[in-house]
């Protein structure tokens, strides 16, 4: 919630620094990046919130066919993460 808040504060941000001659001023500069910091933990957590519940599955058929239902989506985000980091500026990541 914290997060869709900052976020709402950097688009008012950006749209005033639009008005007012187009760059992002120093305030919405910081805005934006504590609001991609925010947005990555609440991500990574996510995603560690997902591997700990697998890790604790027992090794049964349960396990296996919930692994066979994750792998496409785990392989559609491994290609669309590769293509987002590619696409940063070098020395960005």
């Amino acid at each position: 919630m914290g997060t869709e808040t900052d976020s709402n504060a950097v688009r008012q941000e950006s749209r005033r620094g639009s008005q007012e001659g187009g760059f992002l001023t120093g305030r919405s500069t910081t805005l934006a990046n504590t609001s991609v910091a925010a947005g990555r933990t609440a991500f990574v957590t996510r995603l560690r919130a997902i591997a700990d519940r697998l890790e604790e599955l027992p090794l049964d058929a349960a396990a296996a066919e919930v692994l066979v239902l994750l792998e496409p989506a785990v392989d559609a985000l491994e290609r669309h993460a590769r293509l987002a980091l590619e696409r940063t500026p070098t020395g960005a990541v």
